[in-house]
């Protein structure tokens, strides 16, 4: 006779019967946890018992009606629109599987609030000196080789742009592109910028008792208060303490 091994323990596969206390004789009816435990085997299942085991579901399939096994419940998924997560909506007491495109696999994309496999992904994979991903029917640049950049954005022309970095990352102002993004001194502002005004590395000058700045890529200054610049002069700044009054007063 053949005899089914779990754990430690031996048990035959005639299942024990259960004693009636009434009647004090067997009713002929196996335990229903062990019927339970013999289906979540994969060794039968009898009857509809599933996976229910002492009232409580292991997964969804154990559950009927379209329920779903919440933390051993059989419960429905939802009552209303509410209850789903983002946009997806309530129907017949399920969630729709999704509202967008970001609510499926990379692979996937949303139609008709149903994830189905992007026609665009196939086309996916290796790129000019890259590798390519898809992100919802959408080829996108994953990865660049070493020593080439996605500069334009554009996944069609895969890591266009050829550059060595030329410091940890950080642009500089010296006329190269350091950074390697296509663009060259972008984190400068030669208009405003008195450290930099009209080119790099051409600082504005600091007359006496003044600020510089830096307008429309020249260089300018202002007076600290209190002082003035009655003589137009800029190597001595701002020379005076008392304001003399010119053209009348009018500005």
């Amino acid at each position: 006779m053949s005899r089914l091994s779990i754990g430690f323990r031996r048990y035959s596969p005639h299942l024990p019967r259960r004693w009636s206390l009434r009647s004090g004789a067997h009713t002929g009816r196996p335990f229903p946890r062990l019927i339970a435990l013999a289906s979540c085997l994969g060794l039968a299942c009898l009857g509809s018992w599933g996976c229910l085991v002492d009232g409580q579901c292991l997964g969804d399939a154990d559950c009927p009606g379209g329920r779903i096994c919440v933390k051993g419940d059989c419960r429905w998924e939802c009552s209303e629109d509410t209850d789903c997560s983002g946009c997806r909506r309530c129907v017949g007491r399920r969630c729709t599987e999704c509202c967008r495109d970001s609510d499926c696999p990379a692979e996937e994309r949303c139609e008709a609030e149903v994830c189905v496999p992007a026609a665009g992904c196939l086309t996916c994979g290796s790129l000019p000196n890259g590798t390519g991903a898809c992100l919802h029917g959408i080829c996108i640049v994953a990865a660049c080789d070493e020593g080439w950049h996605d500069a334009n954005s554009d996944p069609t022309d895969g890591c266009e742009y050829g550059c060595t970095p030329t410091t940890d990352g950080s642009e500089l102002c010296n006329g190269l592109d350091d950074d390697c993004d296509g663009r060259v001194d972008e984190d400068f502002n030669f208009d405003l910028d008195p450290e930099h005004c009209g080119d790099c590395n051409r600082p504005c000058p600091t007359p006496p008792k003044s600020t510089p700045v830096c307008a429309g890529g020249l260089c300018y200054f202002l007076c600290e208060p209190g002082v003035f610049d009655n003589d137009g002069e800029a190597p001595n700044g701002c020379e005076a303490d008392v304001c003399e009054v010119t053209a009348g007063g009018v500005e």
